[in-house]
């Protein structure tokens, strides 16, 4: 088999370690798959940072849309150029296969099967369009919601199969939008666990350089705006620092420029020796993971958010790390709700004090390490993107 991956993502960007690397880490061990053509979308972002690949099938293909200076221009491109090179790239590889990660990468892959009839699977399927209304990025029944709706629903109507990050979508496409459940699977945003594993060698190294301590330390990986909270986030990240008498200290390891964030947090009284905010690479976040006590997930609440399945706390579990998480995100705060895999908190309705406190009785309780990184094995690993590719690719 030969398959045509597409990511709608840079090479460089944080996602495409942690959000197509583990995938295609299980698809080039299969012995039924030939070669992946892997192509991802370059818009020079300079605020990330390289990545290497070490895969033995895959062979990297950058496609850049034109006109970058323009947005409107430059998705006119992504959307007529770019299938056309996808086209051709089908026909001359002989692809028997598309995965499309994600509905933007979706839309260029139905593209490509109306052209070419090669058949595809969209994997981490979300309502994108409602996630950017609903968060106010984008214009109700505007142009690129309605243009991004009408997409989804191309491929939840010809995809081979839909591949969606939470049961609760799963639930809802069958329920409201009369997708037989046989074109469905589930497989949430995995996690290599290992790799990600707590590594006390690794805490005492980064506590030593920087000097933390005793101090409780929180941790957030990821952007600021968006789907996220940003104004919010820094808020939530003061209320915790005075929840712990001002003695905690933070790593912030975001894109975001360092200048802003120190900001924000001086603004708050936050003293910026508490502060540590760089991006580090992938392959350095496990070692932050390592030396911080809690993490922050800070995605806006709204109703397509139980859809979503944010990548970092499958990141954080692994590493044995309670998540401070917003109420009502993706299937994990059923299981928060259930077990010590963080606490929950609504800003709403006040509440986030009962769950800063919910997470200090956590880290006084003995190996809540080791039961939180069974939650990540439960529910984030690699062996459940495994179970559900078995079917696909195994015996093909």
């Amino acid at each position: 088999m030969r398959i045509l991956y597409i990511s709608y993502w840079s090479l460089n960007e944080p996602l495409t370690s942690s959000a197509v690397f583990p995938y295609l880490k299980i698809l080039d061990e299969y012995d039924s798959i030939e070669h992946i053509t892997f192509v991802t979308i370059e818009r020079g972002n300079e605020n990330f940072l390289d990545v290497e690949m070490n895969f033995k099938k895959v062979e990297h293909h950058p496609l850049r849309p034109r006109f970058l200076s323009s947005f409107l221009f430059s998705k006119i491109d992504e959307f007529t150029r770019i299938p056309n090179i996808l086209t051709k790239m089908a026909r001359e590889m002989s692809a028997d296969l598309i995965l499309a990660k994600a509905s933007f990468a979706g839309s260029l892959a139905y593209m490509v099967n109306r052209r070419t009839g090669v058949p595809f699977i969209v994997e981490s399927f979300e309502p994108h369009s409602d996630y950017m209304v609903e968060c106010g990025e984008w214009k109700k029944r505007g142009f690129l919601d309605l243009y991004a709706k009408y997409y989804e629903r191309k491929q939840l109507d010809h995809a081979k199969l839909i591949i969606t990050v939470t049961n609760n979508y799963k639930n809802y496409l069958i329920e409201t939008k009369e997708v037989p459940e046989n074109k469905i699977s589930v497989i949430p945003s995995i996690t290599d666990i290992e790799e990600f594993s707590f590594d006390q060698k690794d805490r005492d190294r980064i506590r030593d350089e920087f000097d933390l301590g005793e101090h409780i330390t929180g941790i957030y990986v990821g952007k600021f705006g968006g789907l996220y909270y940003n104004a919010e986030a820094y808020d939530i990240f003061k209320t915790a620092y005075d929840h712990f008498d001002g003695k905690m200290k933070f790593f912030i390891l975001s894109p975001e420029p360092a200048d802003v964030i120190y900001y924000e947090m001086s603004k708050r009284g936050i003293e910026r020796s508490s502060v540590h905010a760089f991006i580090a690479s992938h392959d350095d976040v496990p070692n932050y993971l390592s030396a911080s006590d809690f993490a922050f997930s800070t995605v806006k609440p709204a109703f397509s958010k139980q859809f979503q399945c944010p990548i970092k706390n499958g990141e954080y579990w692994a590493n044995g790390l309670p998540i401070l998480m917003t109420y009502g995100i993706a299937d994990d705060y059923k299981i928060i709700e259930q077990g010590e895999g963080g606490a929950l908190y609504d800003l709403s309705k006040g509440d986030l004090q009962i769950a800063l406190k919910k997470i200090e009785n956590i880290l006084q309780t003995p190996d809540h390490r080791d039961k939180i990184k069974e939650l990540a094995c439960k529910y984030k690993s690699l062996d459940i993107a495994k179970n559900v590719y078995q079917d696909l690719f195994l015996n093909t």
